[in-house]
């Protein structure tokens, strides 16, 4: 055997073996990287009028999971898993909004456990509450591009995907809500329901997130007040809630 034969069997013989990834891997990549080109698309000055995901393109989203890889990913890949482009997009859809609407759950959650800890007020612990979660959303590019889609809410598929994120708001709203009701001593206001309550929590809070990017001077209040959104979220949620021994 010549030298150079032994020292290309020695190099495969040591050089490790790449796992290979598998289709949820791939899948996951795959819609980060489109996930991460629809909020570049969104924040643009020049963002076109043809809906969050219209301008993402196989290509781009290969070539973008490509650039974050180790190795690259090819077009074939994005076909394995999506029929269509269109496909991917509806997907890609269904990831950002699940992804990116109501990220504050379970810090506000972890937060809340804290503050019943600390025997605080409960308007003190909303009004914390409130501003910690508006903040948390305000921060997440995620959920601005979440809030893209609700322009586009009588589309079948774009209402499905945001219905599925409206229900995973509900189950971690009723772990919230039902925390603060018992802490305070009360429960929801008949005719009402407590996923009402949360329905029209969350309402307030992305209507306001809205108005804030708009007008960003209307949310200015003396240091000592409460912000304009724990005073909205404490005037809805006393309308909606009632002593439990009345």
């Amino acid at each position: 055997m010549t030298r150079s034969a032994s020292k290309s069997r020695a190099a495969t013989q040591t050089r490790p073996v790449r796992r290979r990834r598998t289709a949820e891997e791939t899948r996951k990549i795959l819609l980060e990287a489109g996930t991460q080109l629809a909020l570049t698309s969104l924040e643009a000055e020049d963002a076109g009028d043809g809906g969050p995901l219209a301008h993402i393109r196989v290509q781009d989203v290969v070539r973008e999971a490509s650039r974050t890889q180790d190795t690259s990913v090819t077009t074939g890949a994005l076909y394995n898993i999506w029929p269509s482009q269109r496909a991917f997009q509806v997907d890609l859809m269904f990831y950002i909004l699940k992804e990116g609407a109501y990220p504050s759950a379970e810090p506000t959650l972890a937060l809340a456990g804290e503050l019943f800890a600390q025997r605080l007020p409960l308007t003190e612990i909303g009004a914390r509450l409130s501003d910690t979660s508006f903040r948390l959303e305000t921060e997440s590019r995620l959920a601005r591009a979440a809030v893209a889609f609700t322009a586009l809410a009588d589309v079948p598929a774009v209402r499905e995907a945001l219905r599925s994120a409206h229900d995973a708001l509900l189950e971690s709203g009723r772990r919230l809500y039902s925390q603060l009701l018992t802490y305070g001593g009360l429960r929801v206001r008949e005719p009402y329901t407590l996923d009402q309550l949360i329905t029209v929590m969350a309402a307030l809070t992305d209507g306001l997130l809205v108005k804030a990017a708009i007008v960003p001077e209307q949310f200015d209040v003396p240091e000592e007040a409460p912000s304009l959104v724990a005073a909205a979220s404490e005037a809805v949620f006393n309308r909606f809630c009632e002593p439990v021994d009345e």
